[in-house]
């Protein structure tokens, strides 16, 4: 159900605003200077107050800003006059003229109350201050005519968005404001060059205003075909001094050539303070603060990412001046923040392709060191025929541990160059059957073409998948392991298969994409292996996971 109430609150705005209006019309149309009128001012102001765009309506307006309003309020009331309510009506036109809108309903309004104000202004305003001699009907038709207009904002069904923010263009606010100025001053001159009625001139006067707006309008649009002038406003707004887009090009050739962040902020501050209207400059970051040129007393402070910026001019710095030199080190800051970052990227690739070389390396030597320990163990008992054995066996180890240490010490060495040699599937699966015979483990080839392999890939994948099917052949010794190479023209099919159990399904689905914890040794070394594998154009995979029958595949990409 809606009530009253609830209407008056959503409505509060139209409600504020047309009374503001019709207090200020009433207040000039009878008894001017009298109680009467003053008293109609003294409501118009209030309502301007709960009105006003500027500021926010939470927030606390500060006792001295309170003190000014009131005292302008109480002097333009009691010294009332024509010249005074003609100031504050142009001023009244450029807040609503500059007011931000958003939706084609408040355009509409503020357009409609603009309109308004402009007649109260024209037609009613400027006649009584200089003493024109209307025709009384065209006067007295304005007069009384001119209330029912705001009260067309009660009929409509929408409403007004209540400000959230200061809601006010500036720049455009003060155009509107002047245009006003420039048409009432136009009028009378018109009138008094021409000697014509001053309602004729004020209708000569709209005329080339509108045309000149029409004009310049359509210049300005991209429609028109023609964008010189777009571009000479726009050049014009940027180009203080300098062009900037040269000052950009060279920022951004110094952003590519210099390869730190402070020599790249160096250089660039030293072509800021080159240009003729900066004399100096200081970058605050930290506790550090970095001065360049000459420090005058001329100062435009400036806080950009949190880096309070110091710019020193010759002369005292303009609203134009401050806002392009805001634009201009928020480039500097832009780009040096990117450097910065490029920096910081740079050195975590460096480390992590230190982190993956060490964590493949320490993976590397834990296998060489349980070989080693194995070797160790079986010199140590007490039968002939057994030590006999582990001498064979060291031997043919001994120079395969070697050359693995020392591909581990080139790889701490250079740790982002990757190192491949490649060496013949024949030699290498000789050379892998003859290592691990001892080991208990069944190998099978189909080697139809000897193909060039990367060797540390191969021997990388084939010890970490013999070592987790070790793992679990201490629980259960009837595990059976199985190495297979099938090589031909195109394809290259290195498989490793167990009978053990089955690897867990989670662990299964992430076993060769990223680090996985176990006991059993599945984990870092097969994700490791399989980052390798694809980063020499092969392919890691479980292609079969069940109990009894556990099998990995390495096969280069070009097998089908």
């Amino acid at each position: 159900m809606v009530t009253i109430p609830k209407i008056l609150d959503e409505r509060l705005e139209q409600i504020v605003l047309v009374i503001m209006l019709e207090t200020l019309h009433f207040a000039t149309w009878y008894d001017f200077g009298g109680y009467l009128s003053q008293s109609l001012l003294l409501i118009h102001f209030g309502m301007f107050l709960i009105w006003q765009p500027v500021q926010r309506g939470d927030r606390q307006i500060p006792w001295l800003g309170s003190l000014l309003f009131i005292v302008f309020t109480l002097a333009l009331i009691y010294w009332i006059n024509w010249t005074s309510i003609t100031i504050w009506l142009v001023l009244l036109i450029g807040f609503v003229g500059g007011r931000v809108t958003i939706r084609r309903f408040e355009r509409n309004v503020y357009m409609l109350v603009m309109a308004y104000l402009m007649f109260e202004l024209l037609i009613s305003n400027i006649p009584q201050m200089f003493a024109l001699h209307l025709n009384k009907t065209i006067f007295n038709t304005f007069q009384m005519g001119l209330p029912l207009l705001p009260l067309v904002l009660l009929l409509t069904s929408g409403r007004l968005i209540k400000k959230t923010s200061e809601s006010v263009d500036i720049l455009l606010a003060t155009t509107i404001s002047f245009l006003a100025i420039i048409l009432a001053l136009g009028s009378l001159v018109l009138m008094y060059h021409s000697g014509t009625d001053y309602i004729a001139a004020l209708i000569v006067s709209l005329i080339a205003v509108g045309l000149v707006l029409i004009a310049i309008s359509w210049l300005l649009s991209p429609h028109s075909g023609f964008s010189g002038l777009a571009q000479l406003w726009t050049r014009s707004l940027l180009n203080i001094g300098t062009p900037f887009e040269q000052w950009l090009a060279n920022l951004s050739e110094q952003r590519q050539t210099q390869r730190s962040a402070q020599a790249f902020l160096d250089t660039a501050m030293g072509e800021l303070v080159s240009l003729p209207w900066i004399a100096g400059a200081k970058w605050s970051e930290g506790t550090t603060n970095e001065i360049y040129g000459e420090v005058t007393r001329h100062e435009i402070y400036l806080t950009i990412s949190d880096h309070p910026v110091t710019l020193y001019t010759h002369v005292p710095p303009a609203g134009v001046m401050s806002l392009h030199c805001s634009l201009l080190v928020q480039l500097i800051d832009t780009f040096y923040t990117a450097k910065k970052q490029e920096q910081e990227l740079s050195q975590k690739a460096h480390l992590h392709a230190i982190y993956e070389t060490g964590a493949r390396v320490t993976h590397d030597i834990k296998n060489l060191l349980q070989s080693l320990q194995t070797m160790t163990t079986l010199l140590e008992t007490d039968s002939e025929e057994t030590r006999e054995k582990s001498l064979m066996l060291l031997k043919k180890q001994l120079p395969h541990i070697s050359q693995r240490l020392q591909l581990a010490l080139q790889k701490l060495q250079a740790p982002e160059k990757e190192i491949s040699s490649q060496i013949p599937a024949s030699a290498w699966w000789q050379e892998l059957s003859t290592r691990l015979e001892e080991s208990n483990i069944k190998f099978s080839d189909d080697i139809k073409h000897d193909s060039l392999i990367p060797e540390e890939l191969f021997n990388s994948v084939v010890e970490n998948l013999i070592e987790n099917a070790i793992h679990k052949r201490q629980l259960d010794a009837d595990i059976v392991i199985t190495v297979t190479l099938k090589t031909d023209t195109e394809t290259i099919v290195l498989n490793v298969t167990d009978t053990g159990h089955a690897v867990d399904e989670c662990v299964a689905k992430s076993i060769l994409k990223e680090h996985v914890p176990s006991d059993s040794g599945h984990g870092i070394g097969l994700y490791q292996a399989g980052r390798q594998a694809e980063s020499l154009n092969y392919s890691l995979q479980l292609i079969e996971n069940r109990d009894g029958n556990v099998s990995f595949e390495l096969s280069n990409l070009n097998c089908g």
